[in-house]
């Protein structure tokens, strides 16, 4: 493996280490932090805060219970699905980034936070690591890195590109 593949590879295999500790935190506990997070933003991105949080508290937060036929009981829950890469090329607008970070987030995910204004992406980091996101969680990624880290198996996609 190359040099730049395994400087990758470790900066995916850290997010999905720090992925576990945070889907444990569960929906109510992710959704406070980036809802603190959201009354320090301008009210237009706050509002795409208030979005996620409110649609994944609704929609996919609560447990089912679904007993079955021969008495067993099966549960329905939705839980963090690994490591999201989120991206969007220069020009896209902070709201639709604040979108796909906070989705991904959410739902105890953790992200590879690729964008093109990587000052922009150390300071949203840095906002939620002190906020209580746990560190890890959001890594910030060269934009250099996005072909690499889209066509990863271990990486799922969450990308505005036009």
């Amino acid at each position: 493996m190359p040099h730049h593949e395994k400087n990758l590879q470790v900066l995916i295999d850290d997010s999905d280490i720090a992925m576990i500790s945070w889907n444990k935190l569960g929906f109510d506990e992710r959704a406070a932090i980036l809802l603190h997070w959201a009354q320090q933003l301008p009210m237009n991105i706050a509002a795409m805060v208030n979005f996620q949080c409110a649609n994944a508290l609704q929609y996919v937060a609560k447990l089912e219970l679904m007993p079955g036929p021969t008495g067993e009981t099966n549960e329905l829950y939705c839980c963090g699905r690994g490591v999201f890469v989120v991206t969007a090329l220069k020009g896209m607008t902070e709201v639709a980034i604040v979108g796909q970070l906070a989705a991904a987030l959410v739902c105890g995910n953790s992200v590879l936070l690729c964008i093109a204004d990587k000052k922009q992406a150390e300071q949203i980091k840095i906002q939620l690591e002190q906020l209580g996101c746990i560190a890890g969680v959001i890594t910030v990624v060269n934009i250099s890195d996005l072909d690499a880290l889209v066509t990863h198996p271990q990486t799922a996609r969450c990308c505005l590109l036009w």
